[in-house]
């Protein structure tokens, strides 16, 4: 029997699974390539030939997002499975400090969508230092997207601004404001003694 699929699986090691998107995307027609890899083979051929294909396998994705490194594994079922794993090298993101505030309206209107955001900045957590400089415009762009989604943002027609600084302690500033409102307010508190 000739292998006409495989069926290939990715896997991110320590990353969010928020940021395999953003992997797939660099890797781009990866999968597609890793099938054409199988394609007329016999079954026998799957086993001997694995050592040749796994190091073009880790080639290709090394040359394509070169801040991970990749182990592949493949069984030779009927058919074959090849899982890629990815892991981070080098430095890591260790811990997202964040920041999310706005000028337009109270902070006090935000503080439901406060945690919903911030699980979302830690997705970043995991990802090698180089990796999330490189990519600092689509994270900007990913968190920007998503926090102009919340429910926050749309009541109150606020435009996110957002800043991502990689390295291993990163830090997300996301500003929400809004053209249409400007609440302020200021109070003193005069205690009698």
């Amino acid at each position: 029997p000739v292998v006409e699929r495989a069926d290939v699986q990715l896997t991110l090691s320590g990353v969010s699974t928020d940021m395999l998107s953003m992997v797939r995307a660099d890797l781009g027609s990866l999968e597609a390539e890793v099938q054409a890899l199988f394609l007329g083979l016999s079954q026998d051929a799957v086993d001997w030939s694995s050592g040749a294909v796994k190091a073009e396998i880790r080639r290709r994705v090394e040359a394509r997002v070169p801040e991970f490194q990749t182990t592949v594994d493949i069984s030779a079922e009927p058919v074959p499975k090849v899982n890629i794993v990815l892991l981070p090298i080098g430095q890591t993101v260790q811990r997202v400090q964040y920041q999310l505030f706005s000028l337009s309206i109270p902070n006090v209107l935000m503080l439901e969508e406060k945690e919903q955001i911030g699980r979302l900045a830690q997705a970043i957590r995991g990802l090698p230092v180089r990796y999330a400089a490189r990519h600092a415009t689509e994270l900007t762009q990913w968190l920007a997207t998503t926090t102009a989604n919340t429910s926050v943002a749309k009541r109150y027609r606020l435009t996110p601004e957002v800043a991502v600084q990689a390295d291993v302690d990163t830090q997300v500033q996301i500003r929400l404001e809004s053209d249409r409102y400007r609440f302020w307010a200021e109070g003193y508190v005069d205690v009698d003694r």
